[in-house]
């Protein structure tokens, strides 16, 4: 059973009072926005629902939103459906699998003490931004576990908790570890992901989670960093982030011909005399054709979906007055047209027998 983050928060300590640093200044954030009438917000990690339920009652009171949160863990996705939250909808999510399945639906993205759990934070921060509407904003909180500070969770753990770090070093010299918190070491180097790829704190670097923000989002343009803060002791660090750049895939463009230029392409019937196999080219076809009165020689890239014998005598649609060009050493004086998809090509004709060297209009 995994603990909610809920629990953190009651009663008297020094674990209750950085818990509740934390709280208060995420609060103080998302109070600080200019928050639409209506929207959608994203909760990922969001263990039972608490800050969900705490942004309701606190941020969003009389406000049309819907809000949706993501765990990885089916018990406390339980607890937060029993909660029984207006709007709000509960669902497993795995974030260190990168998906588009929820492409730009939501305006706020929320990620609170969670990346530090993941195998993969660049995988997870991916989602986060990729979830998150153009303009929206991004809050991540991620906590400090180098450093001074990290050493002082990491004696504080101990004194406060029965064996708090479980079998983490095993196989591992925890003395190392103490050491690369003293000098700002690599400590990353000491995380192993557990089997679905969640494990403790120990061994996340913040600085290492922003150099990758900093490299692949800021840098080119993705995001901007609107706000940088750290709670009571520098113990935890939040994030406000601005998405830049649609993760949509564009559509393409149709490039618009006017009609004065469309009735500048001459279109005619034609019939295939001969056909040989490019000389240069292996995928090429140099084809003699008969459009009216008129002998041409045009070269065709379909030579890997038909056979000489196939197009000897075809009557095909060609583009009649195109500038001749030189194509591995054959001129070409034409083109013909096709219709194609991923795995099929087939060449225009005429539904009818009908005189070659016809118009097409």
């Amino acid at each position: 059973m995994v603990e909610a983050h809920e629990q953190t928060y009651k009663g008297v300590g020094i674990s209750q009072m950085v818990h509740t640093s934390r709280r208060d200044k995420l609060l103080g954030i998302f109070q600080s926005l200019n928050i639409k009438p209506q929207g959608g917000l994203a909760d990922f990690g969001c263990s039972n629902g608490y800050f969900i339920e705490l942004l309701q009652k606190k941020v969003f009171s009389g406000k049309l939103w819907k809000f949706f949160g993501f765990d990885f863990a089916e018990d406390l996705l339980k607890e937060a459906r029993a909660k029984q939250l207006l709007d709000t909808e509960f669902a497993q999510c795995n974030l260190n699998k990168v998906t588009d399945s929820l492409n730009e639906c939501f305006d706020l993205v929320s990620c609170f003490e969670t990346l530090e759990h993941v195998a993969d934070y660049k995988s997870a921060f991916c989602n986060l931004y990729n979830s998150c509407k153009l303009n929206g904003k991004i809050i991540v909180s991620v906590p400090n576990e180098v450093g001074f500070p990290g050493l002082l969770k990491f004696i504080g753990r101990k004194i406060l908790r029965k064996n708090p770090y479980g079998n983490f070093f095993k196989g591992q010299d925890e003395g190392k570890y103490i050491k690369y918190l003293f000098t700002n070491g690599p400590i990353e180097e000491f995380r192993k992901p557990t089997t679905h790829g969640y494990g403790p704190h120990l061994g996340f670097n913040w600085r290492s989670f922003e150099k990758h923000v900093f490299d692949e989002y800021l840098m080119n343009g993705k995001c901007k960093i609107l706000a940088k803060e750290k709670t009571l002791l520098g113990l935890n660090i939040i994030y406000l982030l601005e998405k830049n750049k649609s993760t949509q895939k564009k559509k393409q463009e149709k490039t618009m011909i006017s009609f004065d230029d469309f009735k500048k392409i001459e279109l005619k019937t034609a019939k295939i005399l001969e056909a040989k196999e490019h000389p240069n080219a292996d995928k090429l076809y140099v084809l003699k054709i008969q459009v009216g009165e008129e002998q041409k020689q045009i070269v065709a890239g379909i030579r890997a979906h038909y056979t000489t014998e196939e197009l000897i005598g075809k009557t095909i649609v060609v583009v009649n007055n195109l500038e001749p060009v030189v194509l591995r050493g054959e001129e070409s004086q034409g083109m013909l047209l096709c219709a194609s998809d991923a795995e099929n090509l087939a060449l225009l004709t005429p539904e009818k027998d009908i005189i070659c060297g016809s118009q097409i209009r």
